[in-house]
């Protein structure tokens, strides 16, 4: 089986440096299907060394300030559902994968989601699994990718540990 990676086949935030902070917005797909009603901003100031999580929803905003010396560690977790169970000998043809990176604060364990990397997934049966009918080629996108570049960089920046 050949996998092709595709950042077409992935929603994920855009992610920019402005004036030495790092910038998290929405994915434009999000803000677009909401008709730019909602948008979400994660800015990361190693200067102030908080983060400013913003979210404006019918022109109301609401804007959090964590201190990075109130962040306990900077947790990445991986999701993935199964879906297009067509063959009984083989399970899911492909997948859908979540990539979430979340602060967990020091003092009340309350987690704070910075950004979700959502995309198409792959399942390699190998040639049995061709045979049994799983495509020769198969298509994923680049979320795994994006969150790994993203959280190694926001634990370089910010010096917070990874779990």
């Amino acid at each position: 089986m050949v996998v092709f990676t595709s950042k077409f086949l992935a929603i994920a935030p855009q992610i920019s440096m402005d004036n030495g902070c790092l910038v998290l917005s929405s994915p434009l797909l999000v803000r677009m299907l909401s008709l730019g009603i909602y948008q979400r901003t994660v800015t990361v100031d190693t200067n102030a060394r908080q983060f400013t999580v913003e979210r404006k929803l019918l022109g109301q905003a609401k804007r959090t300030m964590i201190p990075f010396e109130d962040v306990r560690r900077i947790d990445y977790r991986f999701v993935e559902t199964g879906f297009n169970t067509s063959s009984a000998w083989f399970g899911s043809d492909d997948t859908e994968e979540c990539f979430t990176v979340t602060l967990i604060l020091k003092e009340s364990m309350e987690e704070i989601i910075l950004a979700r990397f959502l995309g198409e997934g792959s399942v390699d049966h190998g040639w049995k699994g061709i045979l049994a009918g799983d495509d020769l080629i198969d298509l994923r996108g680049d979320q795994e990718e994006q969150s790994l570049a993203f959280v190694q960089l926001l634990q370089a920046m910010t010096g917070i540990p990874l779990t």
